[in-house]
């Protein structure tokens, strides 16, 4: 009886321990709550992979939905430094949208953060198959718009050297053999993100936000400039190859955004 009280004292002791049960069973509603909790506790501290090893489990199970897809994708967006708020902020402050975009991004070619957003987007379009906003729910479309402006950023920031202000240093192109030249995967990207930006705008709740308005309006402008609508835009960042469509498309799109820039 003594080590029967002595076993269910210790229990209690170290109830939200891992010792007396496991309050991150994936197959409970509790711990599936559980889980989800600690990893946006670990985003709200910059904790990228503490937040992807929380998450991941219920990623990986049969109960993954909308919500725990995008703390994952938040997960490996993270790694970029991407902040929803920043990026409003910036957007609020700036009258040139793409210095407040490259402002919010700050990185470097090939530092790993401009892959980072291109794995959350992999996460939201479920590996390239729901590539359309209308296969997605409005909640995924919300964090897809600010996710990909972010992308939008991080490209530009990389190659147009921009300053702590976001303001280009070196020419932003894509085709061109010159500096500031991007990838075909990256060139592809940029453009792509313009493309989810207008499509998955239109099918979000994000219709009264007034800076995601004033966004979509001014990349609008910038498609018709460059001979395109946005919502026809290719997404699939793998398809250019520096001579079809799709490449000349994007490089439409760049060269028009060197320009406002």
């Amino acid at each position: 009886m003594r080590t029967l009280f002595l076993s269910l004292s210790i229990c209690a002791l170290f109830l939200f321990q891992a010792g007396c049960g496991n309050r991150f069973d994936v197959n409970t509603e509790r711990g599936r709550e559980a889980m989800i909790d600690e990893a946006n506790l670990h985003l709200s501290n910059g904790e990228c992979q503490a937040a992807i090893d929380a998450i991941t489990p219920l990623y990986t199970s049969s109960y993954v939905n909308d919500d725990v897809r995008i703390i994952r994708a938040a997960g490996d967006a993270c790694f970029s430094s991407f902040s929803m708020l920043t990026l409003l902020a910036n957007i609020v402050d700036k009258t040139n949208i793409y210095e407040a975009l490259a402002k919010s991004m700050q990185n470097t070619l090939n530092d790993g953060k401009i892959a980072a957003l291109y794995r959350a987007t992999d996460i939201l379009t479920v590996g390239g198959v729901l590539m359309a906003a209308s296969q997605r729910t409005k909640k995924v479309n919300d964090f897809m718009v600010f996710l990909q402006l972010g992308v939008m950023g991080a490209i530009q920031d990389a190659y147009g050297l921009a300053s702590t202000e976001g303001v280009q240093s070196t020419t932003f192109n894509y085709l061109a053999a010159a500096a500031g030249t991007l990838s075909n995967t990256d060139g592809c990207a940029y453009a792509g993100a313009i493309g989810f930006i207008a499509d998955s705008f239109n099918n979000s709740n994000l219709g009264s936000n007034s800076q995601a308005v004033t966004a979509i309006a001014r990349l609008d402008a910038l498609c018709t400039l460059a001979g395109t609508t946005c919502a026809s835009i290719n997404k699939d960042r793998t398809t250019c190859d520096g001579a079809n469509a799709a490449s000349i498309a994007a490089d439409a799109l760049v060269d028009q955004v060197n320009t406002a820039w």
